[in-house]
């Protein structure tokens, strides 16, 4: 999350330079909004008493608007009707300082979707549209206008609500000529079989899972759809599935989101935000996967506004920011449990690891995954030094041989790799470090048995799983310490923590015993 967190940071930094243009049908969207007292007598509807109405920015007109609420220099080109329609249009363009071509076109009416709405539930939708083809005259026009834009600038949006704005003269032109000038295309298309091929070649096309569903023309696993329609388009493909995140397909990986919604209001509108979220990324240089999240996350706050909402770049921050705020807060709570409970368990180990240098004894640790960094690190603190210069202690770690690793794990299998270099290594006296973010790792688990056997002290390092308080090790080992959670993270955060209290109480004992002395190299 941190590196989302920086790319926001990154974004808003530029926020200015990026130009973007979009292309689609624009909408006029308009509520009414009164209290509902009593039911009509001329009909079972309910008698709406208005008290308030607004108009707002809908359809590709909502993508700008969402854009422009980042804080993003942004132009739009659109279709509308000659009617008064058209001029609430223009101001609301204007509030949000969104530049515009309004192309007038007297064979349709501006598209209008106006809402009735009581206590922000909406009582009924009326639209006013013409869903025809554009004539050649209008799109001469609207080509003039895009040729004039792009030069300056630097990502196009084509928003498609299939009325016949984006012909596919238009797709297709405005395509082409954004390759050939290397401008990124993002493409919210709707599944017509028949139009969708005027979106080939788009840098990346965005569509609900449904539609992905009606693209494809069967309802396959996602994954097939997904890898189906990339290749379908020759383009990037991100498919949003709701409450089951988002997917995004490239030409060489697949990658899924999970959800970050947590609760929806009003799902109006965060399409479009989805799709300006990851124009915004991509023009700033974010991959596919960054740019899913971070349309993921403005999908989750938009769903919790009223009506069709937009979000502020602040608004986007502050998420991954409490998000880092409350990893830190959940790395210091299970740290200063461990603090309080866990003190005597680590000078006892400490206490141990002490008694094996003094004595010429070995240190052998082990572990799998991310507890293997743990163990080569508690065993090269012990072999070159954690803070000051002084002579090496005998420290193995066993994963460090990935000749001895394949080779035992090919030969009697992964869980006995730590047993057999146990047997081989081990002596009375020595201490065996063995660690498990869940103590149910069957080769963790047999190497503290074998090293049980060979006479040596064996120690664990473990967390929670599940409702098990360190699994079956913590039963194996002589002394063991539960890191109290069962996140992985938490507990590997805390099993390092840990191991670097052990090596400084074995540092500053040894060097006041005399046992060991501080040496220099060159």
């Amino acid at each position: 999350m941190n590196e989302l967190y920086e790319l926001i940071n990154k974004i808003s930094d530029a926020i200015e330079q990026a130009k973007f243009l979009v292309i689609g049908d624009v909408m006029l969207d308009q509520y009414v909004s009164g209290a509902v007292s009593r039911i009509s007598p001329e009909a079972p509807v309910p008698v709406v008493h208005v008290e308030s109405e607004a108009n707002g920015l809908g359809g590709a007109a909502n993508v700008a608007s969402n854009l422009a609420s980042f804080g993003c220099p942004v132009h739009i080109i659109g279709v509308v009707g000659n009617d008064e329609q058209k001029d609430l249009l223009a101001q609301e363009f204007q509030k949000k300082l969104i530049s515009y071509s309004m192309i007038v076109d007297p064979s349709r009416p501006t598209t209008v979707k106006q809402r009735i709405v009581s206590k922000n539930h909406q009582l009924l939708r009326m639209d006013q549209e013409r869903a025809h083809d554009i004539n050649p005259d209008v799109e001469e026009q609207i080509l003039k206008e895009v040729n004039a834009a792009l030069p300056k600038t630097d990502i196009i949006v084509l928003s498609d609500y299939l009325k016949g704005i984006l012909s596919e003269k238009i797709a297709t032109i405005i395509i082409a000529l954004a390759n050939q000038r290397h401008i990124p295309v993002v493409a919210d298309i709707k599944p017509k079989q028949a139009k969708a091929a005027r979106y080939n070649n788009a840098t990346l096309i965005t569509l609900n899972k449904e539609e992905a569903y009606e693209l494809h023309g069967e309802k396959d696993e996602i994954e097939q759809v997904g890898k189906a329609l990339v290749r379908k388009f020759n383009s990037n493909v991100i498919i949003t599935r709701g409450p089951e995140g988002i997917s995004v397909f490239a030409h060489n990986y697949t990658h899924h989101v999970q959800t970050a919604v947590k609760r929806v209001f009003d799902i109006s509108g965060a399409g479009d935000t989805v799709t300006a979220t990851l124009a915004l990324a991509l023009v700033h240089g974010a991959d596919l996967r960054d740019a899913a999240v971070l349309a993921n996350h403005a999908a989750g706050i938009v769903v919790n506004k009223p009506g069709i909402a937009t979000l502020t770049l602040n608004e986007l921050k502050a998420i991954f920011r409490s998000e880092l705020a409350e990893h830190i807060r959940e790395n210091i709570e299970v740290k200063q449990f461990v603090l309080e409970t866990q003190m005597e368990k680590i000078d006892a180990i400490a206490k141990k690891l002490i008694e094996a240098c003094k004595n010429n004894k070995k240190i052998l640790t082990f572990g799998n995954g991310g507890s293997a960094c743990d163990a080569e690190h508690l065993a090269t603190e012990l072999i070159a030094r954690y803070k000051m210069s002084r002579n090496a202690f005998a420290a193995i770690s066993l994963n460090s041989s990935g000749v001895v690793l394949t080779n035992i794990a090919n030969d009697w299998g992964y869980d006995f790799v730590f047993q057999r270099q146990v047997e081989a290594l081990a002596q009375p006296g020595d201490v065996v470090v063995g660690i498990s973010t869940s103590g149910k790792s069957a080769s963790v688990n047999n190497g503290l048995e074998a090293a049980k056997k060979r006479g040596a002290y064996t120690i664990a390092l473990g967390g929670k799983s599940h409702k098990e308080d360190g699994g079956k090790m913590v039963e194996i080992a002589d002394l063991s310490i539960v890191v109290p959670s069962n996140h992985t993270p938490r507990i590997q955060e805390t099993h390092i923590t840990i191991i670097h209290a052990i090596c400084e109480i074995l540092e500053n004992e040894l060097l006041k015993q005399g046992v060991v002395s501080i040496q220099n190299y060159h």
